[in-house]
């Protein structure tokens, strides 16, 4: 009916974020599964591994609440310089681990199913961590 463009442009926004939100909780739900199947199965990590994972956990985790807060707020101008900058050092973060994480398979150091199972668990969070970074692009208007 008689929707203006900006109600219209801001139910949009809120649709794509509520989606984005929705594909982290798919992820959420992968990683728990990961986490019940390796208890399940007994798949070990390396103490490195399991700080790493741990590592990972956390920033990702700081990096959502703080994508969240901002949207809460709905903060503008400052908030998209910090949310792309600390996306792209967690995005090194992550090729860091990954390239130790080959090492220690091309090593002999880490059996095939803890290695998949690692792989797989920070896959999670690098996708979590795009759908993060859509909320904040959502949040200051960008596509």
């Amino acid at each position: 009916g008689n929707v203006t463009t900006e109600m219209s442009t801001e139910t949009r926004k809120q649709i794509r974020i509520a989606d984005e939100y929705e594909s982290i909780g798919d992820y959420v739900v992968s990683l728990v599964k990961l986490i019940l199947r390796r208890k399940q199965s007994e798949v070990k990590f390396s103490n490195k591994a399991n700080d790493e994972v741990l590592a990972m956990h956390d920033k990702i985790s700081e990096y959502v609440a703080m994508v969240s807060a901002g949207l809460r707020a709905n903060v503008a101008s400052d908030y998209l310089m910090r949310s792309h900058t600390e996306s792209n050092s967690i995005k090194h973060f992550y090729k860091d681990l990954r390239a130790e994480h080959m090492a220690r398979i091309e090593s002999g150091i880490c059996e095939p199913l803890a290695g998949l199972t690692y792989a797989d668990m920070m896959q999670c969070y690098r996708k979590i961590l795009g759908h993060a970074q859509n909320i904040a692009e959502a949040v200051m208007g960008e596509k």
